[in-house]
């Protein structure tokens, strides 16, 4: 019988990934659950003395994200280090170990620039490293690419306590838009087994008869476990305790190194001090990995939650699906019940597809599988961020999470990547996304989703920024349309910006089915001239009459950031009783050629076939693949994503 004052025991590491640091645990009462904990006796602890270990201090800035760094890494110190410039990071070394090793410093820096694709891409970058005023190093790379510097570093030239890294940027032909920032600090060197409050953890290299002597711990009640490379723990019965002062000291024998002889201890890893062993510790067979805790430090789970067994059956699915987190349900039902559809939880997804752990790919499986059994589009209820792991301290919630991708620029949030198996480049199903941080917003959206469902139709509205090209693909796209003579068109330059502007308020303010915008564009706005802000939406009253929206350019609907700056697509959609109520925008950059390519498929399937919002923005992405190289079409179809519900049409006269 389990009682109030029983527990579990169990030792659990987080899954520390780009997404969470955390992990969840699944208790069950299945044959096949995974073995308890091993135990052993502390053995005889007269043998060798082990003195120190390898301890890394690792260090991430995780401040400062850049979406457009070209490869992999994306978060930095908040500091760009231009040339003539330096930074300074503080390695706190404590109980440092004077053995006679070397210290092993290694520093990640990415080359950067503030346009890194122009000149500037083809210089190179320069910096030097001083640990505590003395040169340890210096590097020279390509800008734009990523640098990792591996130096040998006395033990001598460290000091107990702040030890102060300076890395400067010295490029004397460096220009302006040239700069790197640091990654990450990783410093290892060699420590004293001296605990803390929360115990110690430590792995070093096995030796025959080793004994290990953990000082500083603040109770009698100590807990010992040794980690083996095969992921069993075995849990050290008898600990040898010790007072020392106000402290406590505790002293651990070898057991037998599980699957490894003494021969091979002898052969294949001395550990001689100064070895790369010492300094680069790995749970492999020939290491030991210690954990000491005491009793008062041994935590306990953040939450605990009977999980009732899924009522999602994944076939014979409706056509229409809304996936969504708990807190927007009640008021999705009415909605859902009214597209005939089904309304999925999003964290009974995480429970199926990856363990309750949130990571996008879960909802990726549960979609491409979706799609097998006879979903034919969804719709995703939630806004997200790029800021997964809270680096920045905003506190937003995370309530459907964006997918990362690659694209020709560094990374973009792309909601089409959920649905595309690997490998291929079109969506298996028709998405759409409404990026609500609220009920209340939530509500507004439905509202304007089923009054558009009932609104006369109306005519077409069409801005262009101050170049040829835009005017031409919008005088191409405007023939598509039932009466093309009729529509609206607003061209930057034979109005000034504030006339412009005014125009396409008064346009959009009288009613119009398709408002559509070609040019130059940032996150919340339309053309450097700001045709149309995000802060230009409050002055909107179009009540009942709201239009669907293509924006082509740049940008104007990156849903990616946590906090601050929303995008354009996204506050014309979520605006009440104003604003849009459908949006086609992009999260990222592609040229003039490849949008006038998708939009010209896009009003045809929209406007011709009388296709919904989401079968014709598949329609569009098929086009662009087949019209397009792969690497064009590929950034094209990830950029372009749909805020809306994939199952309107467009209600256009």
């Amino acid at each position: 019988r389990f009682d109030a004052v029983d527990a579990l025991e169990f030792y659990g590491e987080p899954d520390v990934t780009r997404f969470y640091n955390m992990q969840v645990y699944w208790l069950n009462f299945e044959a096949d659950s995974p073995a308890r904990m091993t135990t052993r006796q502390n053995g005889d602890a007269r043998g060798f003395e082990v003195l120190s270990y390898p301890h890394t201090l690792h260090l991430e800035g995780n401040e400062a994200y850049y979406s457009e760094s070209p490869t992999d890494a994306h978060w930095f110190f908040d500091h760009e280090i231009y040339a003539g410039d330096s930074y300074d990071i503080t390695l706190d070394v404590d109980q440092l170990a004077h053995t006679g090793e070397d210290a092993k410093l290694i520093v990640g820096l990415q080359g950067l620039s503030t346009w890194g694709y122009g000149d500037s891409a083809h210089k190179r970058q320069h910096a030097l490293l001083r640990l505590n005023g003395e040169q340890v190093g210096e590097h020279e790379w390509d800008n734009d690419t990523y640098a990792r510097l591996v130096l040998s570093v006395p033990v001598n030239q460290l000091q107990e306590g702040a030890n102060v890294l300076t890395v400067e940027a010295t490029d004397e032909e460096g220009t302006l838009e040239q700069f790197f920032m640091v990654d990450a600090v990783h410093l290892t060197y060699p420590r004293k087994l001296v605990a803390g409050e929360e115990g110690l953890a430590f792995r070093t290299a096995a030796r025959p008869k080793a004994r290990y002597t953990i000082e500083a711990l603040p109770s009698a009640e100590v807990l010992a476990y040794e980690l083996h490379s095969d992921g069993a723990v075995t849990h050290i019965v008898d600990p040898l305790v010790e007072v020392e002062g106000e402290h406590y000291r505790v002293s651990l024998a070898d057991g037998t190194l599980r699957g490894v002889s003494l021969l091979e201890l002898s052969t294949a890893e001395a550990a001689e001090p100064g070895s790369d062993a010492l300094l680069e510790p790995a749970r492999t067979k020939t290491r030991r990995h210690y954990v000491v805790v005491p009793a008062s430090a041994v935590k306990t789970v953040a939450a605990l939650s009977y999980h009732a067994p899924s009522e999602l059956e994944i076939k014979n699915l409706p056509a229409y699906l809304v996936v969504a987190p708990a807190v927007f349900h009640e008021t999705l039902k009415p909605f859902v019940e009214h597209r005939q559809g089904l309304l999925v939880d999003l964290e009974e997804v995480y429970n199926l597809f990856s363990y309750g752990l949130p990571e996008p790919q879960a909802l990726r499986r549960f979609l491409l599988l979706a799609a097998e059994h006879g979903a034919k589009m969804a719709l995703l209820v939630g806004d997200g961020h790029f800021d997964y792991r809270n680096f920045q301290g905003s506190d937003v919630p995370q309530y459907v999470p964006v997918a990362l991708v690659p694209n020709r620029f560094g990374e973009t949030v792309s909601d089409a990547y959920y649905a595309t198996p690997e490998g291929a480049l079109v969506p298996k199903l028709a998405l759409g996304r409404w990026p609500v941080n609220s009920v209340e917003e939530l509500q507004a959206v439905i509202e304007k989703t089923l009054a558009y469902e009932g609104q006369a139709s109306h005519g077409a509205v069409m801005l262009a920024d101050d170049e040829p090209v835009f005017r031409a693909t919008l005088d191409q796209l405007a023939q598509q349309l039932p009466y093309p003579d009729e529509v609206v068109r607003i061209n930057y330059g034979e109005y000034d910006a504030l006339g412009a502007k005014a125009k396409l308020l008064e346009a959009v303010n009288s009613g119009t089915g398709l408002l559509a915008y070609d040019g130059h564009g940032g996150v919340q706005l339309w053309s450097s001239a700001q045709l149309l802000t995000a802060g230009d939406v409050d002055t909107m009253t179009n009540e009942g009459q709201y239009p669907v929206l293509l924006a082509l350019g740049c940008l104007s609907g990156y849903f990616g950031y946590p906090v601050d700056m929303d995008s354009l697509a996204e506050t014309l959609l979520r605006a009440e009783a104003k604003g849009v109520v459908a949006a086609f925008s992009p999260s990222g950059l592609t040229s003039s050629v490849e949008q006038q390519t998708f939009a010209t498929a896009l009003l045809q399937a929209l406007v011709t076939d009388h296709q919904s919002l989401g079968t014709a923005l598949l329609h569009a992405y098929q086009v662009v693949e087949a019209q397009l190289p792969a690497s064009k079409a590929q950034a094209l179809i990830q950029t372009f994503n749909l805020h809306g519900d994939p199952a309107l049409t467009l209600r256009l006269q």
